[in-house]
């Protein structure tokens, strides 16, 4: 079950996900990296607004059905290169599976972003989540950053 303030960005790999958690986590407004592979709640006592920035969301049925109403940012970028990017962090070919993603994510509905057109849409992306706090300042700041989940570095 989901309420109004609840939202989702997703995506393929490597179309950061890890950013958006940083960037969007401030004041009322909380967004957690992976929390559908964590199984964590979009749920706290402390923030008004919870999401997930989470590029399993296409992988777990159980998870979409519990959420169908929920707002939904759907980050478009180039499948080859999400595999190119994820096959210098892994040794293992996912090509298979973010062929298999991507082709899923084309079935979601919500706003869709291009990858290399973020930092042009991220008042757009808060007017249609619903979010507070959009900042200029803070977008331009955030804009230049390259921040990744952990298990990613080398």
């Amino acid at each position: 079950m989901s309420s109004s303030n609840n939202f989702l960005i997703t995506g393929l790999p490597r179309s950061r996900t890890a950013w958006f958690s940083a960037y969007l986590t401030q004041g009322e407004v909380l967004c957690t990296h992976e929390a559908i592979a964590l199984k964590l709640p979009l749920e706290s006592e402390n923030h008004k607004y919870v999401g997930t920035s989470d590029s399993g969301y296409v992988l777990d049925r159980e998870w979409m059905d519990e959420h169908k109403d929920i707002k939904i940012v759907i980050i478009e970028r180039d499948t080859q290169e999400c595999i190119d990017s994820l096959n210098k962090l892994i040794p293992q070919d996912c090509s298979w599976l973010l062929n298999s993603m991507a082709s899923a994510l084309k079935k979601v509905d919500g706003l869709r972003v291009p990858f290399y057109d973020i930092a042009d849409n991220l008042e757009e992306i808060h007017d249609y989540l619903g979010l507070p706090g959009y900042s200029q300042e803070r977008a331009v700041l955030f804009s230049i950053l390259n921040i990744q989940a952990q298990e990613w570095r080398t």
